[in-house]
């Protein structure tokens, strides 16, 4: 290319002879210019290039983050969903004429699966030793849901995150996170059910490792009528906790092949 624009530069020149020299020091600033725009371009092209590979990298890792977080998400889904059929079940064992009144934006009680979360097969109908145990043990543990942010940090703290030029996936992937994290922030809380549960039962002497030596746990444990109100309190915050995640693993599907979409384009 800049072989081409030199001859031309010399057929010019030698036209006029007096103007030779003057036109020859034109044509080699011409030339110098040129060959820098055309350098910085190269230049340009190859530095977009790197920032669109580097991108991809951190999408690809991040979308096997999100595959783990799919994990987490549904474990806790099944594991308030165990929460509010065993407490249930333990009220009913109680009095079968315990009042348990859903509140109307919460009214829709997800279905018992089988092999549930910790218990294999149906609810029993009846005193189950077992299931009683389990359930209450359930009850003063909590399980931990929380995203795995590490590449997504790393990918905002380096500015390749910013750099992306698909702003409406960029939204996406934000919200996610930031809604995770809102959803699930309050599990460490003093007004939390299940801290609120382990209260109650330590003040009076009771702590989980003590169930199994319980003749009658549900007499003992639920003759309290404040831990009954704990309890369904529990069973309300899992109905909506459960609903929740249900609806976080619809939208992370969604963002995950929106993702994958992304890294297609920018091959």
């Amino acid at each position: 290319m800049i072989g081409f624009f030199r001859k031309i530069r010399k057929q010019l020149a030698a036209d006029n002879m007096p103007l030779k020299y003057t036109r020859y020091a034109i044509g080699e600033i011409v030339l110098v210019v040129i060959g820098i725009l055309i350098a910085l371009q190269i230049n340009n092209w190859n530095e977009e290039r790197v920032i669109k590979d580097n991108i991809n990298l951190y999408l690809g890792t991040l979308i096997q983050d999100m595959r783990g977080d799919v994990n987490i998400i549904e474990s806790g889904r099944r594991y308030h969903i165990f929460r509010i059929h065993s407490g249930i079940y333990m009220l009913n064992q109680y009095n079968p004429n315990e009042e348990l009144t859903l509140l109307p934006d919460n009214s829709n009680l997800p279905a018992w699966e089988d092999p549930s979360w910790r218990w294999k097969g149906p609810i029993p109908t009846t005193y189950n030793a077992d299931f009683i145990y389990t359930s209450l043990i359930w009850l003063f543990r909590y399980q931990p849901t929380d995203p795995n942010r590490r590449t997504f940090d790393e990918f905002s703290s380096t500015g390749l995150f910013s750099k992306m030029e698909n702003h409406a996936l960029k939204i996406k992937i934000e919200n996610y996170y930031n809604y995770f994290e809102w959803m699930h922030s309050s599990s460490d809380k003093g007004y939390n059910p299940t801290v609120l549960w382990n209260k109650s039962l330590v003040a009076s002497g009771i702590g989980y490792l003590d169930l199994a030596n319980l003749e009658d746990p549900i007499e003992v444990i639920f003759s309290d009528k404040s831990r009954r109100a704990i309890l369904k309190n529990m069973i309300d915050e899992s109905i909506y906790m459960s609903t929740s995640d249900q609806g976080l693993l619809g939208n992370l599907e969604e963002v995950i092949k929106e993702i994958e979409a992304e890294i297609q384009r920018n091959h």
